[in-house]
């Protein structure tokens, strides 16, 4: 008999458990979960703007903005789930700079932020996208 093992050291660990950010271009809802909330500082209140690189059009970031989109708990029952904000536009504009046909997707948050005049600039990781189909 030879036996396979599956066990937490030789599986890949789960991304829901990893910062990220849900995309619904339908409804236009973006939800950055709970992890990812607390990795880029953010909470109920704050506001962001998403960024993408006119060189590079695929490469998108996330920044806290004082004029961008108002961040809002997502809550389940009495529970917080991260945040979320809606805007159809981003979303589909989003997903048509990566050639993503479907609606729905979760992308990741880089590792580290890039800071350019003391502003975080956090990579929107795009790939993970294609990853899951």
């Amino acid at each position: 008999m030879k036996l396979k093992s599956f066990n937490q050291e030789n599986l890949p660990t789960s991304s829901k458990s990893k910062p990220g950010i849900y995309i619904n271009s339908k409804a236009g809802m973006f939800h950055i979960s709970a992890t990812a909330a607390e990795k880029l500082g953010l909470k109920d209140g704050d506001s962001i703007e998403l960024h993408q690189d006119e060189e590079n059009q695929r490469d998108w970031y996330l920044s806290k903005s004082k004029k961008g989109f108002a961040l809002r708990n997502k809550k389940k029952d009495s529970e917080e789930f991260g945040l979320i904000f809606n805007n159809v536009s981003l979303a589909k504009l989003i997903f048509e700079s990566l050639g993503y046909q479907e609606q729905t997707g979760r992308c990741l948050f880089g590792a580290e932020p890039t800071v350019i005049k003391s502003v975080a600039y956090w990579p929107v990781i795009t790939a993970n996208l294609f990853k899951s189909k």
